[in-house]
């Protein structure tokens, strides 16, 4: 307020804080005026529970809110939409503000809550209550940023994460962007200042963080405020500065609002998120430092998610070059529901865009925006561009995680078709030479490399059971087998030098499981599911457990040998006789009765306790696709057994809280055009609707395909990428190709480079569909060790690949590497091997 306003309340007057008795929401009757014909100062959306203010201005306190025009409006002839079943749609590529007719968006949000609900005909408890809140999507780690993020990454190749928070007291920063490296995190972050914080120490950053404590001016649960946006009290919530400490205690959260029980952040995971990106720490209250921070261009897909875009911005870079400092500060964490002060008028001091004045802020279900400013967003705008420019400006420096690349260019991918699946041993036979401590990838992936990600919110539309979502991200306790770690034992006793090294830092990695016999589902030690799971269960905290799925009657259909257990027609010895035709129905009844159903059995005891990802069957239906002329293949019992058995599993699996990716080959074997589009008609015909409740497919399982860089998408079909054919661009590394793929018109020459093309065979074939993949790098962490590259029977010279994670080139596309292979394990192809 100020000394010229006239306040509701006789008597009140303006305070030496700026604040007067016509801010607390406790008004019931009429518009004040000043002299200027402006209504009294807006109050806040949550005020203190005591009258008296604290000597400093906690975060998302407003502190100079502007006086409102007094003119009543008319009672809007439309309801809104904001309903708890209604579902908000956040595009990464619009602005995010959506139009409401309800008069406290004409009021630039709350000149008089009481008045416009009443106006509108609403209740002040309502879902559409003109009260103002957070948006929930701003959250680090929520749905809609990861997105965001992908969208970013996709036209800059720069992989960080981004946020919102409060910067200190000095108004001037409203709307800037900072770039900040702080301490244990792994990957930058960029930033936008949406909160004055009178409470944040200069050089300290209070980033928006589930549950990062509702402070003062608390408007999550009723203990601070009549109109919360989630249901329970404080105690659910933790520390009112930092909200709870350590990983376990987050599921005392409330999961969603109180308007809307199913939008696409669970506040409970978005507080796990925090512990496992080393946010906050794993356990305390202590904050990551700030080693590295300096103001930086601010990303479109920040600007259009807040609302609030500077036109004076000093940076033309998302980098800091050499503008950075040394640090010092913490980041530091909050969250306490309540709009932003620059939300309100008067406070942002700085010039900005027009229509992009203010920050938007949410209705109470965390994602509709509140719309009190005009919408003037150029027709060409698209992610990572200003107003004022029209190309994002490249990052001037790689951003602090570009992953170191291994003195061995992993450039070789194999040129045929393998001759045998990836059947799975019990042994170790070979010891791996090299472990790498970063992914071998850079990125050059153009804008039109990645999807454009729209983030609809609300239950699935088809009946599926299965998560949505990375699974990598949901919980970053990837779970490490004791059975394997013995088997690593058994290794080491024997190794000495580097080899020993490699081996002992590999124990505490974690790897897939293969279910290769019927054997390995029952069982009380961990060479059983069952066993596997529990183990996971005991755990303090969530584990990731990842299965493979590989057991189909008739299985490896193209190699020389099999040991697979079920057969269409038996032989004698009890093996399986590939030539006999037929429907092979008892050969699918006793995959569906002795195989599928007992995994269902018991992986629906653990779904609640455990991340569980699934592999479907490696090389099953990459088989059919491209090997039909060799007929233990081709033949209508092996085709049947194949095409009944995948869809079998996946219809049984997709009842449940999990994840599933089908095998999807690699780029050497099926990353012609042609082989394409024979994989990706059978997947349809394999699965029609039940292709919606894959999460997308895996890659280069028990292959030695390196990660590689990926190429800028440049397509004259939509799936083939042709930027290194016909002797184009040779000289970038991303086309390196020394087994000459490119040369017969294959782009798949990478992993990265045949998962895009993968991707936009899919999207043509089934626009619904967004495939995510899994890439295998149990075993391509070694160069170009092959003399023929369509060698694959356990290659010596061979090494582990990158660790597990879901750190990836392209996070909106691939969400982890992982060692599928397990390392070590001998592909059983011989009895003995040379030296």
């Amino acid at each position: 307020c100020s000394s010229t306003d006239v306040c509701c309340d006789p008597g009140a007057v303006c305070s030496s804080s700026g604040y007067s008795q016509c801010m607390q929401p406790s008004q019931s009757s009429g518009l004040c005026t000043n002299p200027s014909g402006f209504s009294a100062a807006p109050p806040p959306t949550v005020s203190p529970s005591s009258s008296s203010s604290p000597s400093t201005a906690p975060s998302l306190q407003p502190t100079a809110p502007s006086c409102e025009p007094t003119t009543k409006p008319s009672k809007p002839t439309t309801t809104s939409t904001a309903t708890p079943s209604s579902t908000s749609t956040v595009a990464t590529t619009a602005s995010p503000m959506v139009s409401d007719p309800l008069c406290c968006d004409t009021t630039s949000y709350a000149s008089s809550w009481t008045y416009c609900n009443s106006a509108a005909g609403l209740s002040m408890n309502s879902c559409s209550t003109c009260a103002a809140y957070q948006c929930i999507d701003w959250t680090v780690g929520s749905v809609a940023m990861q997105a965001r993020e992908a969208s970013y990454f996709a036209a800059t190749g720069d992989s960080v994460y981004l946020g919102v928070g409060s910067y200190g007291n000095d108004q001037t920063r409203a709307g800037k962007c900072y770039r900040i490296t702080a301490s244990g995190v792994d990957r930058d972050l960029i930033v936008q200042v949406v909160n004055q914080g009178g409470d944040v120490p200069d050089g300290n950053f209070d980033l928006q963080v589930g549950d990062g404590g509702y402070g003062i001016f608390d408007a999550c649960v009723a203990d601070g405020t009549s109109v919360p946006q989630f249901d329970g009290t404080g105690s659910q919530w933790g520390a009112i500065y930092g909200g709870w400490s350590d990983i376990s205690s987050c599921s005392n959260l409330p999961a969603f609002p109180h308007c809307g029980s199913a939008p696409a952040d669970n506040m409970q995971d978005l507080c796990r998120w925090s512990f496992q990106k080393k946010i906050r720490a794993p356990t305390g209250n202590s904050n990551p430092t700030i080693t590295n921070m300096c103001e930086v261009k601010c990303p479109a897909e920040l600007w259009q998610a807040t609302g609030l875009h500077r036109s004076d911005e000093t940076n033309p870079a998302y980098t800091c070059g050499l503008t950075g400092n040394s640090g010092g500060g913490l980041m530091t964490r909050m969250m306490d529901c309540t709009k932003p002060s620059y939300g309100w008028n008067g406070n942002v001091k700085g010039t900005t865009y027009p229509g992009y004045e203010l920050v938007v802020p949410c209705r109470r279900d965390g994602y509709t925006r509140i719309n009190a400013m005009p919408i003037k967003v150029p027709s060409t705008m698209t992610p990572s561009q200003s107003p004022t420019s029209a190309t994002p400006v490249a990052p001037s420096l790689p951003p602090t995680t570009t992953p170191s690349t291994p003195s061995q260019s992993p450039s070789f991918v194999p040129s045929a078709t393998p001759t045998s699946p990836s059947a799975q041993p019990s042994s170790p036979s070979w010891i791996p030479s090299l472990l790498p401590t970063a992914p071998t990838v850079t990125s050059t992936l153009s804008p039109t490399a990645l999807p454009t990600v729209t983030i609809t919110f609300g239950p699935s539309n088809h009946a599926v059971k299965n998560l949505t979502g990375n699974p990598f991200n949901r919980t970053l306790n990837y779970y490490v087998n004791p059975t394997y770690q013995a088997e690593l034992q058994s290794s080491i006793v024997s190794a000495t030098g580097q080899v020993k090294a490699t081996l002992q830092s590999m124990m505490q990695v974690s790897s897939a499981y293969w279910i290769d016999v019927k054997s390995k589902i029952l069982g009380t030690d961990t060479t059983s599911v069952e066993g596997i799971l529990t183990d996971a269960a005991s755990k303090a905290v969530k584990q990731l457990v990842t299965l493979i799925i590989y057991d189909l009657p008739n299985r490896d259909c193209h190699a020389k040998a099999s040991n697979g257990e079920i057969c269409c027609t038996y032989n004698a010895d009890r093996t399986c006789n590939y030539d006999a035709a037929g429907t092979c129905s008892a050969g699918i009844v006793e995959y569906q009765s002795t195989y599928i159903d007992p995994i269902y059995s018991v992986l629906s005891r653990f779904v609640n306790s455990v991340e569980i990802v699934l592999i479907i069957e490696p090389d099953s239906l990459p088989n059919l696709a491209t090997n039909l002329g060799d007929p233990h293949c081709g033949n209508t019992a092996t085709t049947a057994a194949y095409k009944t058995g995948v869809n079998y599993a996946v219809n049984k699996f997709k009842t449940l809280p999990l994840t599933m990716y089908l095998d999807g080959a690699h780029g050497g074997w099926l990353g012609w055009v042609n082989n394409l589009n024979l994989f990706t008609n059978l997947v349809m015909n394999t699965l029609g609707s039940n292709i919606l409740a894959l999460r997308g497919f895996s890659t280069n399982v028990a292959n030695y395909q390196p990660i590689g860089i990926m190429c800028p998408f440049q397509s004259t079909d939509g799936i083939r990428n042709d930027y290194c054919l016909n002797g184009q661009h040779q000289s970038d590394p991303c086309c390196a190709d020394p087994c000459k793929l490119e040369a017969q018109y294959n782009p798949g020459n990478n992993e990265l480079n045949y998962v895009n093309v993968l991707y936009h065979a899919f999207r043509a074939a089934v626009p619904s569909f967004h495939p995510h993949f899994v890439i295998d790098s149990g075993r391509n962490g070694v160069g170009n060790m092959r003399s023929n590259c369509a060698n694959w029977c356990n290659a010596r010279g061979a090494g582990i690949g990158v660790l597990p994670t879901s750190v990836t080139a392209a996070p909106g596309l691939i969400d982890a590497y992982y060692w599928l292979k397990t390392p070590g394990e001998s592909d059983g192809c011989t009895q003995t091997l040379p030296d």
